[in-house]
């Protein structure tokens, strides 16, 4: 099977590089031969990723960045063993949030840090009631790595680490980069334009600030064939101008924008601040299947409800409804941490929240008849975290061991919040003519009703 994607046909980067910005020879030396100290999958500060107890891979950023898409889920696809991310065309939200997983396992069972702090989950649900996080809302260009650890690791992170653990690691280097790209599929189709900047400084007397941004626009593919149905339906009505294909099954339309920021300060006396956070909004498009004047039973049908309503008159050709989500995602942390080689601290709190807005467009209430809209707001999901945590590592030298006793102690109290917004009454009314049998709701997704709208909130330590 041939592959889709091309080569990127025209790429533009301009790098604007001080010396702080560039890697030490030290450091090239360590990444080439893989000699890299990790931070995920230990307690200790000084273990490499040869020396960890469970294979750790360390995906450098010039692996990240040498990727075509956009998406940071397609960049690990491509880059991590047992990582596996799914395009599910026609599925509703998770058109656009994307399920990932470690080993097969449920995406809500693979941990998601950002710099060691856990990130927040989205507020669209998957599959049997999976919750898991968006990577796509982070920046590939403000990543300065990732830790992959490709085993359990429950007994040191949490249930949710069950098939593994992604530690994203932010930039944190001088010095200032842009980049311009524009890819294609091998069809001729889903055109990416990319853009990013990223600048960064080192502060007198140590510590530094980094931020960055990237922009992307992606047109929408389609691998399908024109329905027999259509075909039929065409035929019989050659007066008519049927799509073709009536439908789209692929990858949606997607605009997003999303950005990063790394910053730690030192404090003499008490350690270090620092501050993090990334974010991302955006908006998408998507199709459902297409609806057939011709077939029975349909939102065509006439109902003595509405006599004189012929919804042939709105869609003559038929029609297909469009999904399409607003989404905005953000994830800020805040912390302070010290100590000396004997004894650490780390004291920090995590704000996380992801919330999506859904419509549906040409589409119809059937049940309503005449009186329905073709436009309809759907509702929200909205997901909060706020996380308070406490890690204490401490080194004492025990006389009959070579290396000093490492032992790890802290605790964590994390709030949870769920929200349902109700969408438009149009979009989930049951009208007069669902009594002769016409479907109630927006053809294609029923809105969130007042009845299933709410706020529930769950508080764990």
């Amino acid at each position: 099977m041939r592959s889709y994607i091309n080569a990127c046909v025209s790429t533009l980067a301009l790098c604007f590089a001080t010396s702080s910005f560039a890697q030490s020879a030290d450091e090239t030396s360590a990444e080439e031969t893989g000699d890299v100290i990790i931070v995920t999958g230990t307690r200790s500060s000084d273990v490499t990723q040869f020396e960890a107890l469970a294979p750790v891979d360390v995906l450098g950023a010039k692996e990240i960045d040498s990727t075509v898409s956009g998406d940071m889920l397609d960049s690990l696809a491509q880059l991590t063993p047992s990582f596996n991310a799914q395009r599910l065309p026609l599925n509703d939200a998770l058109v656009f949030v994307r399920p990932a997983r470690l080993r097969g396992l449920s995406p809500d069972q693979t941990l998601v840090l950002i710099n060691g702090k856990r990130f927040h989950r989205s507020a669209v649900l998957g599959a049997r009631g999976a919750q898991g996080p968006d990577l796509a809302q982070i920046p590939s260009f403000g990543v300065k790595r990732i830790e992959v650890l490709r085993d359990g690791a429950s007994a040191l992170y949490g249930s949710d680490a069950i098939a593994g653990v992604l530690n994203i690691i932010l930039d944190d280097e001088a010095g200032h980069a842009a980049f311009g790209q524009w890819s294609q599929y091998y069809e001729d189709d889903g055109d990416n334009y990319q853009a990013g900047v990223q600048t960064g400084y080192d502060f007198t007397g140590g510590g530094f600030a980094v931020g960055s941004f990237e922009w992307s626009s992606a047109d929408p593919t389609s691998r399908t064939r024109q329905r027999p149905d259509a075909i039929a339906f065409q035929d019989a009505n050659p007066g008519l101008d049927v799509p073709d294909p009536v439908q789209r099954w692929g990858q949606p339309e997607l605009d997003t924008y999303k950005f990063a920021l790394n910053a730690e300060l030192p404090v003499a006396g008490l350690g270090a601040l620092y501050a993090f956070g990334v974010g991302g909004f955006g908006e998408g498009l998507s199709d459902f299947n297409w609806r057939n004047p011709a077939t029975t039973g349909s939102a065509f049908n006439t109902s003595p409800a509405f006599p004189a309503f012929d919804l042939s008159t709105i869609y003559p050709a038929g029609f297909t409804p469009r999904f399409g989500t607003k989404y905005n995602d953000l994830h800020a942390v805040m912390g302070v941490r010290g100590g000396s080689d004997v004894f650490t601290y780390d004291f920090s709190t995590s704000v996380g929240r992801n919330e999506s807005k859904f419509t549906l467009d040409e589409s119809i209430n059937a049940s309503l008849g005449p009186a329905s809209p073709t436009s309809f707001y759907l509702g929200a999901l909205t997901q909060r975290e706020v996380n308070v945590n406490f890690d204490f590592n401490w080194r004492p030298q025990v006389s009959f061991l070579a290396e000093p006793l490492n032992i790890a102690f802290g605790g964590e109290r994390r709030t949870e919040r769920y929200a349902i917004g109700a969408g438009d009454p149009a979009s989930y009314a049951v009208g007069p003519g669902a009594a002769s049998g016409l479907a109630p709701n927006s053809n294609g997704f029923p809105g969130f009703s007042a009845a299933q709208a709410g706020d529930w909130v769950q508080t764990s330590y």
